[in-house]
């Protein structure tokens, strides 16, 4: 199998181009119209979203001291030494303090709405630079994953630009895994029109049930910010374990600690004007929004709910995983730090070692689990009920 070495420079120019038409519109000060537009969509979702109690979040932040570390290094370190008892820990606390988020309905209509939004939309050409950094992209096996892939809209980039690199011939392998019934079905609903063949499967992001190595390319885009805090070290844990050895790579984006929906409310109308005006996708817009606003309350009174720290990841990733910093970007705004945040990893043989007993724990439970190679599971074929 060859790839076309003039598509693969075609296609990081188209890459470049998107990123610098993003920026340019993300500049200079909003007019009076688009402010406008900005403060009554925030105001809107502001007033319509409830407050979380302040009660159970101080006693969730007093528990959270007793079992974890507030920082993702020191997490990790517990992780990878003692995987039973730190899965024995996020057993105990979530007996005490669950999930405090119900997830907005994932209709077509708000998966079209997210794939518009431009502050998402430049997530496709940031995946797509950090999969041609691939050593492993001209192999014929090549398997990629996404995680929490929900409408799909990153698993059909990373495939169209696989088909533009291979001149349309379906030479390689892509899944996206989700934990919800609704975002696989809504995402198979969207990739049959496009002439899709991304391979959808059921699954906790968390516990993945693939056998160790399966992978040479994951993403996780705008999901591990979904997790909550201690959890999340588990999602890292479970996307190097799946990645092979040498060079497997991994790329993750989404909001970091900066966030703050009123400054993405403006950075939606600097690049999708007219498109706020139409009532119909503004009140469509409306439950992600209120999700949205509800998990920023919770983040800034719940430990366990805080966004990701950009440099705390790298941090964790480079200093206790000894895996290789590819690139990190922040944006909407060019040479400043944004509230969304991209960071891409080479694994490797230093990094498996420093993994050595969360793996071997892990595959001691695929029996329980019921592993199984990719492209032989399908939606149903795994058990979220099975604990850590």
């Amino acid at each position: 199998m060859a790839l076309s070495l003039e598509m693969l420079d075609k296609i990081k120019e188209q890459n470049r181009t998107v990123i610098d038409h993003f920026h340019s519109e993300m500049h200079g000060e909003l007019n009076v119209p688009k402010r406008v537009l900005a403060v009554i969509s925030y105001a809107a979702i502001d007033l319509s979203t409830s407050d979380p109690d302040h009660l159970i979040a101080s006693r969730s932040a007093e528990l959270y001291k007793k079992y974890f570390h507030t920082d993702l290094c020191s997490g990790m370190n517990d992780l990878i030494t003692d995987p039973r008892g730190y899965a024995q820990k996020v057993e105990e606390y979530e007996k005490e303090c669950a999930y405090p988020v119900e997830f907005f309905s994932t209709e077509t209509e708000h998966f079209k709405i997210i794939i518009k939004d431009p502050v998402r939309a430049i997530e496709k050409p940031i995946v797509s630079k950090a999969l041609l950094l691939s050593k492993h992209i001209n192999r014929p096996d090549l398997m990629v994953l996404d995680v929490g892939s929900g409408s799909g809209r990153i698993s059909r980039a990373i495939e169209q630009t696989l088909k533009e690199l291979f001149d349309g011939r379906n030479v390689f392998n892509v899944f996206g895994l989700d934990l919800s019934e609704d975002n696989i079905n809504g995402a198979k609903i969207i990739g049959g029109g496009l002439d899709s063949n991304v391979k959808y499967i059921f699954g906790d992001m968390n516990k993945m049930p693939f056998p160790s190595e399966s992978f040479h390319f994951v993403s996780s885009a705008t999901t591990t910010y979904l997790n909550t805090t201690h959890r999340r070290l588990l999602e890292i844990a479970e996307m190097i374990r799946v990645l092979t050895e040498e060079d497997g790579i991994v790329i993750i984006t989404g909001p970091n600690e900066t966030f703050q929906l009123k400054e993405c409310c403006k950075a939606m109308v600097r690049g999708g004007f007219k498109r706020y005006l139409d009532p119909d996708r503004l009140s469509g817009s409306l439950p992600m929004g209120k999700f949205v606003r509800y998990l920023e309350k919770l983040a800034e009174i719940r430990p366990d709910v805080a966004f990701p720290s950009r440099e705390d990841m790298a941090r964790t990733m480079k200093d206790v995983l000894g895996a290789d910093i590819l690139f990190k970007y922040d944006w909407p705004i060019t040479g400043e730090a944004g509230f969304y945040s991209a960071a891409s990893f080479s694994v490797n043989s230093k990094t498996k070692k420093a993994m050595t007993k969360y793996i071997d724990f892990r595959e001691s439970r695929s029996k329980l689990e019921k592993w199984r190679m990719p492209e032989f599971l399908s939606t149903g074929g795994f058990n979220p009920q099975v604990q850590l």
